[in-house]
């Protein structure tokens, strides 16, 4: 918190010499020169971009290919999130045309964080992650696809902002995600990031505020879309983002109704509505296959076995009796407990909102660099046309501050929003004046000129963002990897029992396995003592079997003995 108001303090005071120096001179570096002559150039430019269709595919093909260049300091990422293994886990199922898996027989040897091993075998979150990433297996790598829906939210950004700005001002707001957080962020190299949820939440934006205007089938679907795959991603989020331009929309075509008539709103409504139907009734035959009942979501059923706190503040807690079969799930647990109860007290959550969830939310969407814009966007206020974006953003903030749980990339659905009100914003700074100086113009001008250093800076940065990169898979899951690797080139299939040593972190989980566990040529499994040791062993007796100790100093491969089984 204290960087965040040193940086803030900084930017003022920079923005404030800057204003005084066009104060003194009248304004003569924006009106002569060849800095202005540039700005004019680039000005006259994007006025005449006439093909908006060209300029969005544009858009998502070159934050594409940026990454790529930088595949030489950012590799393909690996995953070291609970998370990522659980999506991977359901990228995995659907791209081998399963649903779901089938409850293993000695599921307690397999409990994963976020992960169901009953009453199926499956990823606790909601589908549309899991099948954006069953694609990119199917095009040969997960990572592939977490490229392309980078790309595609880009473009939707773009898409989004042309239904409330001219063409080249929503290119600016496409163009934002690359400056920061930029190419490096864990939305472009990891397995769980925000993009699938903000490219959903900026179709539903951009088609509401389309159709408020004039019909079209086309945003009609993209509407429809955008909210089914809301509700497969982020829905509490999703859902608390989109109420008010669908709401918006809602009264919109009420008042519309008496002019064009009732049945033309209604014919206009049923192709949208159908889809919504069928994508609601395969959403409660998929919580059928994985949890057994239509009505409760996987996220649901693997809370209610493994945890007793409530997903908001205010909720009741659970009840149940809860079982650990291992150390771990009840260290996790406990730690989760623990936050909680910070959280019910009000010093609590006050420190949780302002330096948790504020400031993280500050270091991944604003950082340095767009300071000035958060600024300028307060100039949008009076705005009646960018209104609903305010209230949304309003809404979300309030919504996920009243939530247990908080990771970054919940906000996803606002991040459309957000990037579009900054560029509204600059755009009524630009007519600011002061004694017939344009000083907004000027500001303008400023603001556009660090954040191309700040992307400058990003591309820089990107060999040493590598490094660390790099040294953090040496230390997780580095360790895994070499043991994976090293038993795949053995012939035969493979046991590695996991023992813990107390107090092992529990952020670091070495017992993954892939959605076909009994055909997997590696199968990793944990220590649960001697007695039911003997039940894993049995079961593979056609295995050569392994113990790994990752805390031990380097960490230990060896074959397991009778012997170890009573250690």
């Amino acid at each position: 918190m204290l960087l965040l108001l040193v940086i803030t303090v900084a930017w003022a005071l920079l923005l404030g010499l800057f204003a005084l120096l066009m104060l003194r001179t009248d304004g003569a570096l924006i009106r002569t020169g060849k800095v202005a002559s540039f700005y004019r150039q680039i000005w006259q430019i994007s006025g005449r971009i006439s093909r908006p269709a060209m300029c969005m595919i544009a858009i998502g093909v070159a934050a594409i290919v940026l990454r790529l260049l930088a595949l030489p300091f950012l590799p393909v990422p690996e995953p070291r999130v609970h998370d990522e293994f659980s999506y991977l886990l359901a990228g995995e199922t659907f791209a081998s045309g399963r649903l779901t898996n089938a409850q293993h027989m000695l599921w307690p040897f397999f409990e994963f964080e976020h992960i169901l091993v009953r009453p199926t075998y499956m990823s606790k979150y909601p589908p549309a992650q899991g099948l954006l990433l069953a694609l990119g297996l199917l095009l040969g790598h997960s990572w592939i696809a977490v490229l392309i829906s980078y790309g595609l939210m880009c473009a939707a950004i773009f898409w989004m902002a042309r239904a409330f700005q001219p063409t080249r001002w929503a290119i600016l707001a496409a163009l934002l995600p690359l400056i920061h957080p930029g190419i490096a962020s864990y939305w472009c190299n990891s397995y769980w990031g925000g993009t699938v949820a903000a490219t959903a939440a900026a179709l539903v934006f951009g088609a509401c505020v389309r159709l408020a205007r004039v019909y079209s089938v086309r945003a009609g679907l993209l509407l429809t879309a955008g909210l089914i795959i809301l509700l497969n991603s982020r829905p509490f989020e999703g859902l608390v983002a989109v109420v008010v331009p669908v709401g918006c929309l809602v009264y919109s075509l009420g008042k519309k109704s008496s002019s064009i008539g009732v049945k033309t709103v209604l014919k206009r409504l049923v192709t949208p509505l159908c889809l919504m139907f069928i994508a609601l009734a395969s959403m409660l035959y998929y919580n059928r296959c994985v949890t057994g009942d239509a009505l409760q979501l996987p996220y649901q059923c693997y809370h209610r076995q493994y945890s007793r706190i409530p997903l908001w503040l205010l909720a009741p807690t659970n009840s149940q009796t809860l079982t650990f079969n291992n150390i771990q799930l009840q260290a996790f647990a406990i730690g989760e407990a623990l936050k909680f109860n910070k959280l019910r007290t009000v010093p609590g959550w006050l420190d949780c909102l302002i330096n948790e969830r504020l400031v993280a939310a500050f270091n991944f969407f604003v950082g340095i660099w767009f300071v000035p814009l958060v600024a300028a966007s307060l100039f949008s206020l009076p705005d009646k046309r960018v209104r609903v974006l305010w209230l949304s953003v309003t809404a979300l903030t309030a919504a996920v501050s009243c939530e247990v749980y908080f990771q970054r990339h919940y906000l996803a659905p606002v991040v459309a929003p957000f990037y579009v009100l900054l560029v509204q914003g600059l755009r009524h700074l630009r007519l600011l004046k002061i004694n017939k100086i344009p000083l907004g113009l000027a500001f303008s001008h400023l603001i556009l000129a660090i954040m191309l250093i700040g992307f400058l800076y990003g591309l820089i940065a990107l060999p040493d963002i590598g490094r660390k990169n790099i040294a953090d898979l040496q230390v997780f899951p580095g360790p895994r990897q070499k043991v994976m690797t090293a038993l795949l080139k053995l012939p035969g299939k493979h046991l590695v029992i996991v023992r813990y040593a107390r107090g092992h972190d529990t952020g670091a989980e070495y017992v993954y396995n892939s959605a076909d566990i009994d055909h997997s040529q590696v199968v990793w499994a944990r220590d649960l003592g001697e007695s039911k040791n003997r039940q894993v062993l049995a079961y593979y007796q056609d295995r050569k079997v392994w113990l790994f100790e990752p805390d031990v100093l380097p960490p230990l491969l060896s074959e397991f003995e009778a012997a170890s089984l009573a250690r």
